[in-house]
């Protein structure tokens, strides 16, 4: 629309969004075909607006509003909105080809065997431990399947058909597993992948994390865990956007984490 408000171009999924007959809306004031909404207005022509939650007649969109500037001079704004709608089922789309990569709990308490009453009890706990969205450590000797009960705990949650996202602490230096967890942004550091990278904890949105052998966690990288933890959001390296998160976090450690406490190796927080 011009800097008057008139609407000059319009196409035909816009009309169809906005709920107008084919060429009704052009030509009129766009605060007569869309109200109650401040992107869709003359307010504020000069100030891009990105990603704004509004609701077109009854359809909630994401708008944007960029400025038209001609010799320095504000000539209008184009506007373009996606449905919401269209946007989740783009999310689950996503979701679901993260699947198709593996990231996902093969295994479920039927698969850990043992007759033993320790192993009976503990799969009980475990299972009682999957209907609830508290973080969980698992502590144990290495190869006493930690891991299962951690796909198992996520495939009986309300997570079950999110990602399951898995990493082994210990296999990673400081840097590489910083990378990993956070991600990171073009430019971030010498080999940054082009586009910049997501973080496991963005991947795993709406999932769960299994942070394996969380013991050898550097005491720096912790300070950044802990902060996704009590905040629900992550700041890929090299970037100031945040990006809140939806995900349940599954530790395991085949270390004594209270000595480790003791010894300044682990943060008591």
């Amino acid at each position: 629309f011009d800097e008057n408000g008139v609407i000059d171009v319009i196409n035909p999924i816009a009309e169809d969004l906005i709920k107008v007959a084919p060429g009704y809306a052009k030509g009129k004031m766009i605060d007569n075909i869309i109200r109650n909404s401040d992107v869709f207005s003359t307010k504020n022509l000069d100030e891009k607006q990105l990603n704004q939650i509004t609701d077109i007649n009854g359809t909630y969109v994401s708008a944007n509003k960029v400025p038209i500037v001609v010799d320095n001079k504000v000539k209008g704004a184009v506007i373009t909105f996606q449905d919401i709608k269209e946007i989740q089922e783009s999310e689950r789309k996503i979701r679901r080809s993260l699947h198709k990569k593996g990231l996902v709990a093969k295994y479920n308490f039927s698969d850990i065997l043992g007759e033993s009453k320790a192993i009976k009890s503990t799969i009980e706990i475990a299972k009682s431990y999957a209907q609830s969205d508290l973080t969980i450590l698992i502590q144990g000797e290495t190869g006493s399947g930690k891991e299962l009960f951690a796909q198992s705990i996520h495939n009986n949650s309300r997570r079950k058909n999110g990602p399951f996202v898995a990493i082994n602490c210990a296999t990673l230096s400081k840097n590489l597993l910083e990378s990993e967890l956070f991600g990171y942004e073009e430019g971030a550091f010498t080999g940054a992948v082009k586009g910049g990278k997501a973080g496991l904890f963005e991947i795993a949105h709406k999932g769960t994390i299994f942070l394996d052998e969380i013991g050898e966690i550097p005491v720096e990288i912790q300070a950044q865990l802990l902060r996704v933890i009590e905040e629900k959001e992550v700041r890929r390296i090299g970037s100031d956007k945040i990006t809140p998160i939806d995900v349940r976090i599954i530790a395991a450690t085949n270390k004594d984490l209270i000595e480790e406490v003791r010894t300044n190796r682990f943060r008591k927080d």
